[in-house]
């Protein structure tokens, strides 16, 4: 599926102007977040930029990991770890993933339970690593992107941030003159 636009912001794996078509997560910028306030596991944010839609098949799950070890002061720390896939092999996808490596991310995922959870919130999701297998079943000759944020104080964050999690359009009127 081509989309209008080549640039990360558009999307991920599939095109905004789907109408009634749910992403599994949004993703944005870091640096795009203010006024955050942290309460025991509980984010609370506003976002100044915009999100980017994650389109995950149901049967491509997104894989989150977390690992939590003590530090040399006896200090647990945890390092978080999320894999999606890229469904589309195709040029915009492949410029999509070397966009990834220049930032970092924050990534809400809807859970089945319709939890939100949060990844990248404390130190940004960094691009660890990306693979494709042409003769996978598990990821449908798609590109697997692994992401990671390390050294955190939190083991899982969740938020109830009001934002859909449908593509985002906005409409511009021009001209307008309203009569007395």
């Amino acid at each position: 599926m081509r989309c209008f636009t080549d640039l990360l912001s558009a999307n991920i794996s599939g095109c905004p102007s789907i109408v009634g078509y749910e992403a599994n997560a949004i993703i944005f910028r870091r640096a795009d977040i203010v006024n955050k306030v942290i309460t025991d596991n509980v984010v609370d944010f506003d976002l100044v930029g915009i999100p980017i839609p994650v389109y995950v098949p149901g049967d491509l799950p997104f894989k989150p990991t977390v690992e939590g070890t003590l530090n040399a002061n006896g200090l647990q720390k945890f390092n978080k770890k999320l894999t999606f896939f890229i469904v589309e092999n195709s040029p915009l996808s492949q410029r999509q993933v070397v966009e990834l490596e220049n930032d970092a991310y924050v990534c809400l995922l809807r859970t089945a339970e319709g939890r939100i959870e949060v990844y990248g919130m404390e130190a940004g999701l960094r691009f660890q690593s990306s693979s494709q297998e042409l003769s996978s079943v598990e990821t449908h000759a798609g590109i697997s992107v692994e992401m990671a944020e390390n050294n955190t104080n939190y083991s899982m964050l969740f938020t109830e941030y009001d934002l859909p999690f449908t593509a985002v359009t906005h409409e511009w009127i021009g001209g307008l003159t309203i009569g007395s």
